[in-house]
C-alpha cells in the first residue's frame, strides 16, 4: 500500500520541492532508496508518520529519518492524546524557526519567552496546534506503556496474518506484506478483496455478526481538491484498484484474543458462504472451539 519507490525519480520536474512517503498502516516506505533520490536531487523529505509512530526501519524510528516527520495522535491512532494531538520532527537546523513561528501562531513568542526579544509580533501565518497539559499527561502514560501496547496489537496482527493465510493462498484476499527491515508497530490490519465488487456484501457480512469493518480513503488523485492542484503520473494501475479492495478488521488495545477469534470465523464464513465449499474453512477452528 506504499509508494513505489523505484518509481519516483521518473515522476520529479523542475518544479518538485519535496517527496512526501506515507508509512501506510504504520509500515515504512522504501527510505533508503527515497532518501537517496532526494539527496541527488537536492529534494526534501517529509515524512508522513501519522499512523507510524513506534515503528522502526533499519533500527530507527518512522518521522526521524527526513528533513521533517509529522506525527498524529488523533483519536484512532494507537497512541492518542485523547482528541486531535501530533508532533513535528526536525532533522534540519535551517526549518525550526519557522517551524516554532508556526506554532506559536506565526509569531517569535517562543523567542520573547526565552529573553532573545523584547517583544513578540506577527510574522508569518500561524496555527494554534498547542497540546493542554491534561492531553499530554494522557499521551505520557500511554508512551510509559508503549512496549506492551505495541506488543499486544503485533500479537494480534500476527494472528490475523496467520489465520487468514489460506485465503491469501487461494487468491481470494491479499495480505499486507511488510519488508523484513520494516518492523511495524501494528496500526491497523488490512486486506485486500480480490474482487471490489464483493465489499459492500463483505462490510454488511460482518455488520451482521456485530464486527466492525472499515474501508479505507479515497484516493487524493480522485478527490476534489486533489483534482485541483495535482497530477496523476503514467498509468493507475493500482491506487484506484486498492482504494476498492481494502477493507480494515478490528485492532484496539483492548481487544482479546477469543474477541479476535470470532472476526476471523465470521470472516471465514463469508467466503464459505460466496463458495459453497463446505471443506472450505479455518484449519484453526477445531482449536478455537477446545480452547
Amino acid at each position: 500500500m506504499n509508494i513505489d519507490a523505484q518509481k519516483i525519480e521518473n515522476v520529479i520536474t523542475p518544479r518538485t520541492k519535496a517527496i512526501v512517503p506515507v508509512h501506510y498502516a504504520g509500515i515504512a516506505c522504501d527510505m533508503d532508496t527515497i532518501l537517496d533520490i532526494a539527496y541527488r536531487h537536492d529534494l526534501l523529505v517529509i515524512e508522513d508518520a501519522a499512523m507510524a509512530c513506534g515503528s522502526m526501519y533499519r533500527g530507527r524510528a518512522m518521522g526521524t529519518m527526513g528533513h521533517l516527520g509529522c506525527i498524529s495522535f488523533q483519536e484512532k491512532k494507537i497512541f492518542t492524546s485523547g482528541g486531535q494531538g501530533g508532533a513535528l520532527l526536525v532533522n534540519q537546523d535551517a526549518l525550526v524557526a519557522r517551524a516554532e513561528i508556526l506554532y506559536e501562531h506565526g509569531t517569535n513568542r517562543a523567542q520573547f519567552l526565552r529573553g532573545e526579544v523584547d517583544v513578540y509580533r506577527w510574522l508569518d501565518v500561524g496555527i494554534n496546534a498547542t497540546l493542554s497539559e491534561i492531553q499530554a499527561a494522557f499521551l505520557y502514560a500511554q508512551f510509559q506503556a508503549a512496549p506492551e501496547i505495541i506488543s499486544h496489537r503485533r500479537r494480534l496482527w500476527s494472528r490475523y496474518h496467520k489465520r487468514l493465510a489460506p485465503l491469501a493462498q487461494a487468491g481470494i484476499i491479499r495480505l499486507p506484506q511488510p519488508a523484513a527491515e520494516a518492523d511495524h508497530n501494528a496500526a491497523v490490519f488490512w486486506l485486500r478483496l480480490a474482487n471490489a465488487s464483493d465489499r459492500p456484501a463483505f462490510i454488511e457480512h460482518m455488520a451482521a455478526g456485530r464486527i466492525q469493518t472499515q474501508a479505507q480513503f479515497v484516493p487524493l488523485h480522485s478527490s476534489p481538491f486533489g483534482k485541483q492542484v495535482g497530477r496523476f503520473h503514467g498509468e493507475d494501475r493500482v491506487t484506484t484498484r486498492a482504494a476498492a479492495e481494502i477493507v480494515l478488521l478490528p485492532l484496539y488495545a483492548e481487544l482479546t484474543e477469543r474477541q479476535q477469534d470470532l472476526v476471523i470465523q465470521r470472516v471465514w464464513g463469508f467466503w464459505r458462504e460466496a463458495t459453497n465449499i463446505p471443506t472450505f474453512e479455518d484449519p484453526h477452528d477445531a482449536e478455537v472451539i477446545c480452547s
